[in-house]
């Protein structure tokens, strides 16, 4: 797709934005959908579970929506008898429909109905871009470059995903209350020399000021903590997961050090914006968060490369870029390396809402919303042109924990970088 002058939401000639209800059950589904449409500047005038409800909240609307997009399988009332009876009132209405499946039958029913496009899940930002643009006669809006270039395929089952490491699963599910102390942990790392290595290291860093005095794992443990060295083994898979890809700069800067930085920022945002009580696992949820991109780019490295470049310019974000090179974007490859290594559902919680758009920060959930600000903090100091959409959230997620004008100037000054800098994290990232 490309970006026309006139967004796709926009009404010709007026430039209003067409108002939306959208009919889904799926909450996750009914998210990407009004996600998607956010992006284009529709207005999403209601959200409804059923299509009962899709009736009742269309035909009472003192403002009639210009189009309706309903889930074909929902409760109380399908999407086909919902439409047959939004249809006899408001014949004109502009339909979608979105369903799971699609056969012969239902194919001829949707075209006796005459809908005006048709999606099947999964779906894609690209898909549902490309249905609406034919749907509303924007053929200005199709690019021809990429309406003519057949995508990547990204099948989530056959994408090659490295298996996490014992050792480094270990750590990750570690609970000191019901596994132990430091001693359960020192057993659990010291099979593994290279681990046990780096963590010694660091112990034995500028940053604790204990040059060569720590020689053992047990001693590094008792100096540093346990939540330090679940961190410290955390980084190093991080690092040693996408090590074929860090000899380009642009992987080494947003698939390594971009996520490291991030962590830490948003270690140092929970205290002013009082959000202590995320700080359990939030470095862990950060630091993994892009695992989908690293996939991405171990399995099309030049492609993903080129993404990365044209992201870098700040007109379109990743995830833009993403769905109009590949069949499926690093959110959905991010969920399935989640589900293949056996990951808390919080971890897939994170990865789907890391897009979230400005309109939706009511409604995501502190954890996205502290790391989404720490990343475009992290962003501004590796000096990553930002989209007009970060610059808007940055402002909106300060406002929204009432937070000071001073302490936004306080984490994008110079010196709190340089202080970051001398963080084992970072320099671990260098090494």
């Amino acid at each position: 797709m490309s970006r026309s002058a006139r967004a796709l939401g926009l009404k010709p000639i007026t430039e209003q934005p067409y108002k939306v209800v959208i009919a889904e059950d799926s909450f996750m589904d009914r998210m990407l959908v009004r996600r998607f449409l956010l992006y284009e500047a529709f207005q999403i005038v209601a959200e409804v579970e059923n299509g009962q409800a899709l009736v009742s909240t269309v035909l009472n609307m003192e403002e009639k929506p210009d189009i309706i997009c309903v889930d074909y399988d929902m409760p109380v009332k399908n999407g086909v008898d919902a439409i047959k009876e939004i249809k006899q009132e408001m014949p004109e209405i502009k339909t979608v429909v979105i369903t799971a499946h699609a056969n012969k039958e239902m194919l001829q029913e949707l075209h006796q109905l005459k809908i005006g496009a048709f999606i099947v899940k999964p779906f894609s930002k690209v898909q549902i871009e490309e249905k609406l643009a034919r749907m509303l006669g924007r053929n200005d809006f199709l690019d021809k470059s990429i309406a003519g270039h057949s995508r990547y395929t990204v099948n989530l089952s056959e994408i090659k995903i490295p298996p996490m490491p014992t050792v480094v699963m270990k750590v990750l599910n570690f609970d000191s209350q019901k596994s132990g102390g430091s001693q359960e942990l020192e057993k659990i790392i010291s099979p593994d020399k290279a681990i046990s290595a780096n963590i010694i290291r660091i112990a034995n860093s500028a940053f604790y000021g204990r040059s060569g005095k720590i020689t053992s794992l047990k001693d590094a443990i008792t100096l540093m903590g346990m939540k330090m060295i679940k961190n410290i083994v955390l980084v190093g898979f991080q690092k040693s997961f996408s090590n074929s890809l860090l000899q380009h700069e642009s992987f080494q800067k947003q698939l390594h050090l971009q996520p490291i930085l991030t962590s830490l920022i948003t270690l140092d945002l929970l205290g002013p914006l009082k959000l202590d009580h995320l700080k359990e696992n939030i470095f862990t949820l950060t630091l993994l968060r892009k695992v989908g991109m690293i996939v991405l780019a171990l399995n099309f490295t030049k492609s993903y490369k080129d993404v990365l470049k044209l992201a870098s310019v700040g007109i379109k974000t990743v995830f833009e870029l993403e769905s109009e090179v590949f069949t499926a974007n690093s959110i959905e490859v991010g969920k399935q390396v989640f589900k293949i290594w056996k990951m808390p559902e919080v971890y897939t919680h994170v990865v789907e809402n890391q897009n979230f758009h400005p309109k939706e920060i009511k409604q995501v959930s502190d954890l996205d919303r502290v790391i989404r600000l720490a990343e475009i903090i992290a962003d501004r100091h590796l000096l990553t042109p930002l989209t007009e959409d970060k610059v808007e959230l940055e402002d909106l997620i300060f406002a929204h924990y009432e937070a000071p004008p001073e302490l936004k100037e306080l984490f994008l000054d110079e010196d709190y970088y340089d202080n970051l800098k001398d963080h084992p994290f970072l320099e671990m990232s260098k090494s």
